[in-house]
């Protein structure tokens, strides 16, 4: 299949999944609308903060011990600002889950914990595996 003939076809499955969304999307009831997309949305914040998780355990394995993360870039995009291995890795997620935390104050309840409870188990499992792969190279 040419480059063309592929790009094609790609942007076909985009058009028309932009088009199915928009009717299974138009089909919810204006009552269930606003619950299921604060579950779809904490569901994807905890995916994108996991996949952060992911890669700062990915990055930790490979950094010396002694090593300096750049966490800081002046306007000129060079690196100002250094943090530790053990830091580095870790602060952007850390602070989105700060962030999370603090911005749901109050309105975290056991039905939305239970709906993203899924999603917890798949990212510890999704490190895991990332941390038993760089370990022991399987």
């Amino acid at each position: 299949m040419s480059h063309n003939t592929l790009l094609v076809f790609e942007v076909t499955i985009l058009v028309l999944a932009i088009f199915l969304g928009f009717e299974v999307i138009s089909k919810v009831p204006t009552l269930l609308h606003t619950p299921l997309m604060s579950g779809t949305n904490a569901i994807h914040g905890i995916v994108v903060v996991g996949a952060m998780l992911v890669l700062g355990a990915w990055a930790w394995l490979r950094l010396p011990a002694d090593a300096q993360v750049p966490i800081h870039w002046g306007v000129d995009g060079q690196p100002n600002g250094y943090a530790p291995k053990t830091i580095g890795p870790f602060l952007v997620p850390l602070i989105a889950i700060a962030a999370v935390v603090l911005g749901h104050r109050g309105r975290l309840t056991p039905a939305i914990l239970l709906a993203v409870l899924p999603a917890l188990i798949g990212v510890a499992a999704t490190i895991a595996f990332a941390i038993g792969v760089a370990i022991y190279g399987f």
